[in-house]
């Protein structure tokens, strides 16, 4: 059976799991900021719903540390659905958007992909939606203020 959420449609995307081994990520974060450099991909999500409050809140930092293979940042405007005050960061098992790009790669084919292991991670907020191709997974933490 395939997986439904409410607020985006996931039956053309792969089957997807919620990916949050320290169960941090909750409703009302977003993406602060992407940073991509030479020390990693970096996001930063903050807790907008908390932003007046300055003690309340807590940034949380996803760390890929030997950066990624591709990353795209949709506006929640051309998203699948209304994403409205959604915090969800999932992995997403085969992965449409690995089959593209393995597609428009000069050098990647089907078995390639698979012995290097790409991983397709999403992010989903209230303004924005990331997707994050690597092979490896993330760090996920909060941030000292």
């Amino acid at each position: 059976m395939e997986k439904k959420i409410e607020f985006i449609d996931v039956s053309d995307m792969g089957k997807w799991e919620k990916f949050d081994p320290k169960n941090i990520i909750k409703e009302g974060y977003d993406v602060h900021f992407v940073k991509d450099s030479e020390i990693g991909f970096e996001i930063v999500l903050r807790d907008y719903s908390k932003f007046e409050v300055l003690d309340e809140y807590k940034d949380i930092r996803i760390l890929f540390n030997d950066g990624v293979d591709l990353y795209r940042n949709i506006d929640e405007s051309f998203s699948y659905g209304s994403t409205s005050g959604a915090s969800l960061f999932i992995k997403i098992n085969n992965s449409k958007y690995i089959s593209w790009l393995v597609n428009v790669s000069c050098c990647l084919g089907d078995n390639h992909a698979k012995d290097i292991g790409f991983r397709h991670f999403m992010f989903i907020g209230s303004n924005d939606i990331l997707d994050v191709i690597s092979t490896y997974d993330p760090i996920i933490e909060y941030l000292d203020k």
